[in-house]
């Protein structure tokens, strides 16, 4: 089966009500929908949450391929409100073992980073021509000030989204050798003189509707 992940039912609501998904799974804060041979499914925020939804997925269900789908918020100027990113490679934000020798924002064993698969990569390309690509950043907290900024711009890369949960997938998806790829479409700037948070709850309607457009092409083609 196909999965579509997101942490926030809103960011899935559009798609939800269009299909009529069947919710096969409500356990714990995991809700997870179904129509046909794809999966829908909403875990809550934060990258734990993340991590244990995604992993209780896999392990009841066969799933074949992974799709983050939700919003985020843009750390460059040239990406902006209601962009559609696709995510390249995703990567932790406040882990720190630099003192071992790890890259700032490596977790001690694991790769720098985290790669789409690109595949799909390349079929959602075609099905969103005028996206941008990029390199997220996840951590537990919202990005609304120029601290959090600066020290997302110290991680050795330059970041281009932020979220709460999607490098988690992503972990999630390579420690279970499952191909993944994640798409964000931009709710808020933190570079915004309008305050990140007010944009967030304005933007996550609109971006509810693009998200269902994305899917129901990638339903289709991917």
């Amino acid at each position: 089966m196909k999965l579509i992940i997101s942490a926030m039912a809103e960011e899935l609501s559009e798609t939800l009500t269009s299909l009529a998904a069947q919710l096969i799974h409500n356990k714990n804060g995991l809700k997870v929908y179904q129509k046909n041979d794809w999966l829908f499914a909403i875990t809550k925020i934060g990258q734990v949450n993340a991590a244990i939804a995604l992993t209780t997925i896999i392990q009841n269900f066969d799933i074949s391929k992974i799709f983050n789908l939700g919003t985020a918020g843009s750390l460059i100027p040239t990406v902006k409100i209601q962009d559609i990113v696709i995510i390249e490679k995703a990567y932790y934000t406040f882990a720190d073992a630099t003192v071992f020798g790890y890259q700032l924002g490596q977790i001690p064993q694991e790769p720098f980073g985290y790669q789409s698969d690109q595949t799909l990569m390349t079929c959602l390309k075609k099905i969103a021509p005028d996206a941008k690509v990029g390199l997220l950043g996840t951590s537990d907290v919202f990005i609304n000030s120029s601290n959090h900024l600066a020290h997302l711009r110290a991680i050795p890369v330059e970041l281009t989204v932020s979220d709460m949960e999607g490098t988690a997938f992503f972990q999630t998806a390579y420690s279970f050798n499952i191909p993944i790829v994640a798409v964000k479409i931009i709710s808020d700037q933190v570079f915004s003189p309008i305050n990140s948070e007010v944009e967030f709850k304005t933007n996550l309607l609109l971006a509810s509707k693009k998200i269902k457009n994305i899917i129901d092409n990638l339903m289709l083609s991917c």
